[in-house]
């Protein structure tokens, strides 16, 4: 490994004056979304072969504010890599209210999605 004069520099420079050397992420930081959570309608399905994962993600929507169906279940693909919102594109806004709280996941507009 190569030191780096640079970045220790910075590092000690921060020990001097006792800074943190890293970011912490406060409330303030918080995400504005599009639409209240508690106003989109959430239908959970587990795309995954990880028993459980439907219902951990619905119960942490809801947690969150969002307005879930309290009953997910299982898609018929079971082999998805990421999480995918899939949604009508009437509802763009929504669906950018959900994907917010789901950190990369993938946006799919599909009309006739509509409420869950």
């Amino acid at each position: 490994m190569k030191w780096d004069a640079e970045k220790s520099a910075r590092i000690f420079d921060a020990l001097r004056r006792d800074e943190p050397l890293s970011v912490r992420h406060t409330p303030d930081a918080a995400v504005r979304v599009p639409v209240d959570p508690r106003q989109v309608r959430v239908r959970v399905e587990n795309g995954t072969r990880t028993a459980g994962l439907g219902r951990r993600v619905d119960a942490a929507l809801a947690a969150t504010g969002f307005s879930t169906t309290r009953v997910p279940v299982n898609a018929a693909e079971r082999d998805v890599r990421r999480t995918v919102v899939v949604y009508d594109p009437r509802w763009d806004r929504s669906a950018k209210s959900l994907a917010a709280a789901l950190p990369g996941s993938e946006l799919r507009a599909v009309k006739g999605q509509g409420a869950c």
